[in-house]
């Protein structure tokens, strides 16, 4: 992270666990904080991820408000970089990342991380790019659905593979976080400045895609299942 100059966390021997970064470096502190406070949380209870140390940034060029804003004076007389991720950390001190906060969506009241529902969805071997947005629902105010480009083999087996994705999810994400729709596309994903994915132009693409006078197709299906 640029603003703890590079590198916090390494993975290497013994501190390797399948889907963390590892432990922290030497002379670095990292901690999870319930989001918006500075309330420290416990093992393994998800929140912000927060670091301090030696090596913080001073400031923003020139941004005194952004870096207020991620730069914070704690009640036990240090300064915390407030990441924006949200993760965890074990009791061996091991720190996995779940997301960043401002792509997590809300719906019914659960949180919901669009990298784990990726992660999931990556799986399949149809998949060559996934993305995750949610999009505005009467009843749930959001819900997660996935946008999916396939390999070049699997075009014009969209039913087939939406299937699978369905069983896919169903057995590995709790139901609210099982995508309430599957919409295939054949262009690239649009990128920001930088060369991520612009979820927020996704976003506001999707916003009206759906019709909510009568659940997804998908969704349907995954109701049906899980009823059986």
């Amino acid at each position: 992270m640029t603003e703890a100059c590079s590198g916090t966390c390494c993975t290497r021997d013994r501190c390797y666990v399948e889907g963390s970064v590892g432990i922290p470096l030497p002379r670095t502190i990292v901690s999870i904080f319930e989001p918006g406070t500075h309330n420290e949380l416990s093992y393994n209870e998800q929140g912000e991820i927060c670091i301090s140390g030696e090596t913080l940034f001073k400031e923003y060029y020139n941004n005194k408000t952004e870096t207020k804003n991620i730069l914070q004076l704690h009640e036990d007389g240090k300064y915390w970089i407030h990441t924006g991720d949200i993760g965890k950390i074990n009791e061996d001190g091991v720190v996995f990342v779940d997301g960043r906060m401002k792509r997590m969506i809300i719906s019914s009241g659960h949180k919901v991380f669009p990298s784990e529902v990726e992660k999931i969805i990556n799986q399949h071997s149809a998949v060559k790019e996934c993305v995750v947005i949610g999009v505005p629902h009467p009843q749930h105010v959001h819900v997660p659905i996935v946008l999916i480009i396939l390999k070049n083999e699997y075009e014009n087996q969209e039913e087939t593979v939406k299937k699978d994705l369905i069983e896919l999810c169903k057995c590995n994400l709790p139901e609210h976080k099982i995508p309430f729709d599957f919409i295939f596309r054949k262009d690239d994903f649009p990128l920001t400045n930088i060369g991520k994915v612009d979820c927020i132009k996704l976003e506001d693409e999707y916003k009206d895609q759906l019709s909510f006078q009568e659940e997804s197709f998908s969704h349907m299906i995954l109701k049906s299942s899980l009823s059986l």
